[in-house]
Parts: C-alpha cells; sequence; structure tokens
C-alpha cells in the first residue's frame, strides 16, 4: 500500500460492506501547483509503481487524479494512460514527473467537469 504522504492522498472506492466490502478503484490525487502561469502536477515514478502493486493485491483498478486548483474540473488517469503518459511527460532534478494540462490530452486521459463527473466515471451511484 502507498505510504507516507502518497497514504494521505489515496482514496479506496469500494463496494459493499464488512466481509463483503469490495476494493473497485485505488485512487492517488494531485492539486495543481498554482505558482506559476503554467500550472503542472508533480508525479513520481514510484507512486505509479506503488499504485499498481497495490491494485493488483486488491483485485482493484487504479487511477491517478488530477485536480485543478481553481475548479472542480479534473483528469482520471488509468493505468494506460499513465504508461503513454511517462514515456512523454518531462522529469524534473526531483525526478517527477512534471504534467500539464496540454501533456495530459496526449496521454488520452479522461476529463470530468466536476466531482460527480469523476464519480460517474468511477461506476459510482448517485446519491440524493
Amino acid at each position: 500500500m502507498p505510504s507516507g504522504k502518497q497514504a494521505r492522498r489515496t482514496i479506496y472506492v469500494g463496494k459493499g460492506t464488512g466481509d463483503e466490502l469490495r476494493v473497485l478503484w485505488l485512487l492517488y490525487y494531485k492539486v495543481s501547483t498554482i505558482t506559476s502561469s503554467s500550472p503542472f502536477w508533480g508525479l513520481t515514478p514510484g507512486i505509479i509503481t506503488e499504485l499498481e502493486d497495490a491494485a493488483e493485491r486488491l483485485s482493484a483498478q487504479f487511477g491517478v487524479v488530477l485536480l485543478s486548483a481553481s475548479s472542480e474540473v479534473g483528469y482520471l488517469l488509468t493505468r494506460g494512460h499513465l504508461q503513454k503518459g511517462a514515456s512523454r511527460w518531462p522529469t524534473g532534478r526531483d525526478g517527477q514527473f512534471k504534467v500539464k494540462e496540454r501533456e495530459i490530452d496526449v496521454s488520452g486521459s479522461i476529463r470530468f467537469g466536476s466531482l460527480r463527473g469523476l464519480a460517474s466515471v468511477l461506476g459510482i451511484p448517485k446519491t440524493r
């Protein structure tokens, strides 16, 4: 399972209760930087590997949710999207991928306009 800061940014989406609980999605989320005119998300290759390993143990899907610091708009990057993006995204001196919005579209991610939109993409039923 992701540890440290990564654990605090990890969300488990499941179905059922008690012994019948099944994890469907393991999500890691990041909020974009707001310190420049070109916001970006920093994403380490290690967290992608940790998510992939944990999701495999749980028989769940995994993804990274990139949220805009200024709105509910964001992107869901699933396994295939992350693999495509990792081969194209530039890395900083710290080894993190520096993911900019224009580079996300190239990876074929799923864009959502609200948190309800994200829930819909994940197959979470609407609540009243």
